[in-house]
């Protein structure tokens, strides 16, 4: 434990899980049983992001892309045999697990599978077990298959827009950002792409998260203000008519939230290109700034649990997961308050969000559920808000 929590502390590794940990000034091992933290100041969410962190062995130096990256370690239910790179992981059963008796299952494959219409053939016809992030237009579809579908109620799946903080981009300025914001239309979003399951997103806290403000979390409303749109265009000196380029993942939920933005910025006045891509050529995109807007997900209970700490995480300027490069040094204080223990929780996150709206460092559209798919062969298993298969040692197939 020691080890992993040093090596998330090294900047040179670039953890993702650095932010979650950062209040922690020094580590110590007083026994062979015991570690020991001293932090720099009060940390409300320590031990949720303690139970999230992935311990790593100190049986060779951590070296970041190397060390694990094709090889894996743990004392999980499977054991590792191979990865073929972009088509499966294999697992088997970890005989020496230290439940006893578990698990139930020889062995488990997680393969990659790009298109929506094989994983549901998949699903559906029996060469698949589990089929995770279903297409929303396709529930109903599975369901009348037979396949056991369930949309968790506590996860929350945040489609973001990324803006590049580069000078000389125009989404560089707050009132762009804002006149972005209050064009779309995130009611026709819920309704036409995710079904229904998804309700308007104005904050990058989303609800269901512990203290998310109601009235802030939905200050964009369901449907486009064009009206204050223009006032916010006009207030930072965009001319109607600037292209701007809008990158999607190159997946068709992507692709439809992307057009629905797309027509609504056209409505503003902008020349709006949509260009899906994969992740090999937006990716470096993201981390340069040269882009204008990007469409992501941010998964929040897969990176935190049921914690803020994402928030903090994606914007706090000292952050590795603040990939825009967004800095505010206002914004800076009121995280750091909110997230260390202050005597009134909610009226210090209600300040984040009420900051978030004011310089706008994302601008989320809605916020969906995640939805499972899974046979009804497969026994044992629930799917998780956290985005996880946390139960596969406890599931059984059943002939």
């Amino acid at each position: 434990m020691a080890h992993t929590i040093n090596a998330i502390l090294d900047p040179k590794n670039g953890s993702t899980w650095y932010a979650g940990l950062s209040p922690i000034a020094a580590v110590s091992t007083p026994d062979d049983t015991t570690v020991q933290l001293e932090l720099s100041r009060p940390h409300s969410v320590l031990q949720g992001m303690l139970a999230q962190v992935p311990i790593i062995s100190s049986s060779k130096p951590y070296v970041p892309n190397e060390t694990w990256a094709n090889t894996m370690m743990g004392t999980g239910p499977f054991k590792f045999v191979r990865w073929d790179q972009g088509s499966q992981v294999v697992l088997e059963r970890n005989d020496n697990y230290f439940v006893e008796g578990l698990p139930y299952l020889d062995g488990v494959v997680m393969r990659t599978v790009v298109e929506d219409a094989a994983r549901i053939t998949n699903i559906t016809n029996g060469d698949a077990d589990i089929m995770p992030m279903v297409p929303f237009n396709q529930i109903d579809v599975l369901k009348a298959r037979g396949v056991n579908v369930v949309t968790t109620p506590k996860s929350a799946l945040l489609p973001t827009l990324f803006p590049s903080h580069k000078d000389g981009r125009p989404t560089s300025d707050p009132h762009f950002r804002k006149a972005v914001a209050w064009a779309i239309d995130r009611g026709q979003i819920a309704d036409v792409v995710f079904r229904g399951a998804a309700s308007p997103a104005s904050t990058l806290m989303a609800s269901g998260t512990p203290y998310w403000d109601e009235k802030l979390g939905t200050t964009y409303g369901d449907t486009a203000n064009l009206d204050k749109a223009k006032a916010e265009l006009a207030a930072s000196g965009v001319a109607a008519g600037t292209p701007i380029e809008l990158v999607v993942r190159n997946e068709p939920t992507a692709i439809a939230v992307g057009t629905i933005i797309q027509a609504n910025l056209k409505e503003l006045g902008l020349d709006v290109a949509l260009s899906p891509e994969e992740a090999a050529s937006y990716l470096p995109k993201l981390l340069s700034g040269d882009f204008d807007l990007m469409l992501l997900n941010i998964e929040v209970g897969l990176t935190s649990g049921f914690t803020p700490m994402y928030v903090f995480a994606a914007i706090h300027s000292t952050s590795g997961s603040n990939y825009i490069k967004f800095s505010d040094a206002e914004l800076d204080r009121l995280l750091v308050e909110a997230m260390s223990d202050p005597a009134d929780p909610a009226a210090a996150w209600r300040a984040v969000q009420e900051r978030d709206l004011e310089v706008v460092p994302y601008i989320p559209t809605v916020t969906a559920r995640y939805v499972e798919a899974y046979s009804q062969r497969l026994r044992g298993h629930s799917p998780s808000s956290l985005f996880s298969l946390r139960d596969l040692d406890r599931a059984w197939i059943a002939e």
